[in-house]
């Protein structure tokens, strides 16, 4: 497809008919009205650096073995899937007919993909069995690996369906040629070893929608949108409707679902190892992001990349060997935003040139508002 189709898919489709609304500063969300069920629902959307995950991912692979690294990453992906149905209403308001099913399915792949996550060339679903064949897959393509995307896969086709699927990598020369198959039988070679995750776990607190939406534009001083950012090429749609800001690759994501993958770490003892990466891989962004600003404005400038972001209106204040960021009206979910004051962690190290250390996240659902303290 040319560049200027896949434009016109990702913003026309998209962003112009506010599917997602990117207008105001600090704050993405995501309007979605099935084409199958009558159900309405609204998401905080923010964006992440692809590449940050990619080398957590790489890195894991290293310390950890293949095996267990790839069963992880299948988990992370298929609670992300869970987690994406739950936000969009617990009860489904109408069954899909068994007839309609491949039609759903094969709609919601295409829904996926145009945001990004990769280029699937062919997407199928026949006898029970979700096909799926492409090049350049989250994360996979950044050298990461592909099993994100089959756990997310195989908790739409479980979610949709009805019946428990799991799925399998038929790759060949991944990224160039990627196979991703899901079906229920997968999930019977798997019997008693196969990954279903709670609803429980993944439940979306009673204020989401409460607090996730609290914007005062009065509050919020001129600054660049979203949107504002497309316009002006800060923000540029590529290649298999890839997103980047200078050059790095960023994916659409969900506060919980971003903040999700940290719990997988926790839950296997490897949250220092985590948290240690992200800092890490932040700083080596935002150092090359930060090449061509001046000293002075470094701070400014890497926090106002958040604010692109969706991750809320940001402030900072520095007393001694105290620095405090805040952020307004920013995305909230029951997991907090460890993730992203680690993140930050890193970016304000580049920034400053200085070695900080998070010490304390809080949390206003009164303003609403996130903090974030690091000392030296």
């Amino acid at each position: 497809m040319a560049k200027k189709g896949i434009k016109n898919i990702l913003y026309n489709k998209l962003f112009s008919k506010k599917i997602v609304d990117i207008d105001r500063p600090g704050f993405i969300v995501s309007k979605t009205s099935t084409k199958y069920t009558n159900r309405r629902s609204r998401k905080r959307i923010l964006y992440y650096f692809e590449e940050i995950i990619a080398q957590i991912q790489k890195d894991t692979l290293e310390k950890y073995g293949k095996k267990k690294t790839n069963e992880l990453w299948y988990r992370i992906g298929k609670e992300a899937a869970i987690r994406y149905f739950l936000l969009e209403g617990s009860k489904k308001e109408k069954e899909i007919r068994p007839e309609m099913l491949s039609e759903v399915l094969v709609y919601m792949c295409n829904v996926f993909y145009s945001g990004g996550l990769g280029a699937a060339e062919s997407i199928e679903y026949v006898n029970q069995s979700l096909e799926l064949k492409g090049s350049n897959c989250l994360f996979c393509r950044k050298g990461g690996i592909p099993f994100y995307n089959l756990g997310f896969l195989s908790g739409v086709v479980s979610e949709q369906s009805g019946m428990q699927a799991e799925g399998e990598m038929i790759c060949q020369e991944c990224p160039k040629k990627c196979h991703l198959s899901i079906n229920s039988s997968s999930a019977e070679k798997k019997k008693g070893k196969e990954y279903v995750p709670g609803n429980e776990k993944l439940s979306v607190m009673k204020e989401y929608e409460k607090i996730n939406f609290i914007y005062r534009k009065e509050k919020v001083p001129k600054a660049l949108s979203f949107r504002h950012c497309i316009r002006f090429n800060k923000v540029v749609i590529g290649k298999q409707n890839r997103l980047t800001l200078q050059g790095k690759s960023l994916y659409p994501t969900e506060s919980g679902i971003l903040e999700l993958i940290r719990t997988h770490y926790e839950a296997i003892h490897m949250e220092a190892f985590f948290d240690e990466r992200v800092i890490r891989y932040s700083k080596k962004i935002a150092q090359e992001m930060l090449q061509k600003v001046d000293k002075a404005r470094k701070l400014k400038s890497i926090l106002d990349i958040c604010m692109i972001l969706g991750w809320g209106v940001p402030l900072s204040q520095r007393k001694g060997n105290k620095l405090m960021v805040w952020f307004l009206f920013p995305p909230i979910s029951k997991y907090g935003a460890r993730m992203r004051a680690l993140t930050v962690n890193g970016f304000i190290n580049s920034a400053t040139g200085k070695a900080w250390k998070l010490e304390k996240v809080s949390l206003d659902k009164k303003t609403p508002s996130m903090s974030f303290e690091y000392a030296q």
